[in-house]
């Protein structure tokens, strides 16, 4: 009787189990179409525009022309409303400057221009083009990283923060993605830069990215690195604070390093989320590590704050992602280190 009694309920729910699946099975794939279709008119789009930079850079170069007439046009539609002929300007100052037809010194120009979303986006890859080129002179490939790097610090404040209050799971997804770009576009400055003041700006934009972005970031350049080149790359400090009364002391230390030339992400508040040591450590994750956290700590003691080293066990999340665990540290403030624990 029991099975009896089962086999119709199974029977009277099958076709409404089956047209539901049907519906979400179909919303699915609405949802899929709308995002091939987003991206098939965003490259139709592209395309449209590189053919008529293209266009405007034949015509240039038919008409004549100096150096200054080129930049002059270029720099008058840069500050242009209409945001097409903008993007325009911004390709044709690629292409020219590639060819050598106006100066290098235009191009940080194009990352203080007022920019649109995805014109931010637009110029980043444009300019990481041109820096990658290996036909192109050792100065224009400096001044392509200056204007990444001053395209970075208008770009990644607003995305971090966009990401921080978004209430849509897709729109975090989206910022976090963008925000990823462009943290991997000033790191590969601040990693392999030949113009040492030029590693230091990138260096000093990182400051304000979360350290889960940055190790990504680090991780992402140093994937398309030489060999004989991934241990050039700078050592990576990761600061983290008992509560937010220590974040201005900490944010002091944190330039100090900066300027020393580690990699030095955003301060994480643990509190609720971490043991708190009772007084400030230094962590190192290799024996081999030892020295330069010894060097780090006695950075911090200068400044009259006691603390101590502690060698950790790095987890395999850090060996998969850090690029070599002997140049790895966190430094971790005690619940007292800078004054009165207040919690």
């Amino acid at each position: 009787m029991k099975t009896e009694s089962l086999t119709l309920i199974v029977t009277a729910l099958s076709p409404v189990l089956l047209a539901w699946i049907g519906v979400a099975n179909q919303c699915h794939n609405q949802k899929l179409d709308r995002r091939y279709q987003q991206e098939k008119d965003a490259f139709e789009r592209l395309e449209r525009q590189q053919q008529q930079a293209l266009k405007l850079q034949e015509s240039a170069f038919a008409a004549g022309g100096t150096r200054f007439d080129h930049a002059r046009t270029i720099a008058r539609d840069l500050i242009t409303n209409d945001s097409a002929q903008k993007r325009i300007a911004f390709l044709s100052a690629l292409a020219f400057a590639e060819e050598k037809q106006i100066p290098e010194l235009l191009l940080p120009m194009l990352a203080i221009s007022e920019l649109d979303d995805p014109d931010a986006d637009y110029l980043r890859q444009g300019l990481e083009e041109l820096r990658d080129d290996k036909y192109i002179s050792q100065s224009t490939r400096d001044r392509a990283n200056e204007a990444l790097v001053r395209l970075g610090r208008r770009a990644i404040p607003k995305l971090a923060s966009e990401s921080a209050s978004a209430s849509e799971p897709d729109k975090k997804q989206e910022a976090d993605k963008r925000l990823q770009k462009f943290a991997n576009s000033v790191t590969a400055v601040a990693v392999s830069a030949e113009d040492p003041m030029l590693q230091q700006q990138a260096r000093s934009t990182l400051a304000e990215l979360d350290s889960g972005v940055i190790k990504q970031a680090v991780s992402n350049v140093a994937a398309n690195l030489p060999a004989e080149h991934k241990k050039s790359v700078p050592p990576r400090i990761y600061l983290h604070i008992a509560n937010e009364d220590q974040r201005e002391r900490m944010a002091t230390i944190q330039k100090e390093f900066i300027a020393q030339g580690y990699i030095v992400p955003g301060i994480q508040n643990v509190t609720g989320k971490a043991n708190i040591p009772d007084t400030l450590q230094v962590r190192y994750f290799d024996s081999q590590a030892k020295a330069r956290a010894q060097a780090i700590l006695e950075m911090i003691k200068q400044k009259g704050i006691d603390g101590v080293l502690s060698q950790e066990q790095p987890t395999a999340k850090d060996l998969a992602i850090s690029l070599d665990i002997k140049s790895h540290f966190e430094i971790w403030a005690g619940k007292t280190s800078f004054g009165p624990n207040k919690e």
